[in-house]
């Protein structure tokens, strides 16, 4: 779980991060298909928006009910990854060389630079080089084919316009998401009504604690 910071200003604008090794705790993906969302907290709690600015702030105990009402599914493509680079200027050297080549790549951005409380900043950023764009997986691969293979090459897919919508959390509207964060480290989240093993014979509904 992330923890708050000690209160002061700053640590109201940013989302503090594990405060032994400055790396984001993890983030797991429980809900699929769901228009709302009933949790609960074993203790106090601040809400944080996707840009680490704090919106909300929870009480313990309370039955909080998350919805949507806008939303706008996102646009997937395909393409070839030809490499991954640790840095900007070696990604640009690659696209040098193959377009000396006689291909045309772009690249793309993976991960970002994250402020964390008392100015450091934790960089998981990595630089796709990517060639095509294509509507399905089928045609990527045919393109990755005609490519000279050095290895690793594949076909991933890729973003081309987020998925866009809002949260509504008592009253507040958030757009794109919200992280929840107790107020310290044994804090935890109760979800209520999951839905567990979608599609397989033992599909049903539970509580899960996080």
């Amino acid at each position: 779980m992330e923890k708050l910071g000690n209160g002061s200003k700053e640590s109201d604008r940013l989302m503090e991060f594990n405060q032994v090794t400055d790396s984001p705790r993890v983030r797991i993906g429980v809900l699929q298909h769901e228009d709302e969302m009933t949790f609960r907290a074993t203790g106090g709690f601040v809400g944080f928006d996707l840009n680490g600015k704090k919106v909300f702030e929870g009480k313990k105990e309370y039955a909080y009910k998350i919805t949507h009402d806008t939303s706008d599914a996102g646009e997937i493509r395909y393409a070839v990854r030809m490499h991954i680079r640790g840095s900007e200027r070696e990604a640009n050297e690659r696209i040098g060389e193959w377009k000396s080549s006689g291909v045309e790549t772009t690249k793309l951005q993976v991960g970002q630079k994250i402020p964390l409380v008392g100015g450091k900043v934790y960089d998981n950023r990595e630089f796709w080089i990517l060639s095509g764009t294509f509507f399905s997986e089928d045609e990527a691969e045919v393109h990755r084919r005609s490519l000279p293979d050095f290895g690793g090459m594949k076909v991933v897919p890729v973003i081309t316009r987020p998925a866009r919508g809002d949260l509504h959390l008592e009253g507040l509207v958030v757009k794109g998401g919200i992280r929840l964060v107790p107020a310290n480290k044994s804090g935890r989240f109760i979800l209520d009504n999951i839905r567990v093993g979608i599609g397989f014979h033992w599909d049903h509904r539970e509580s899960q604690e996080y």
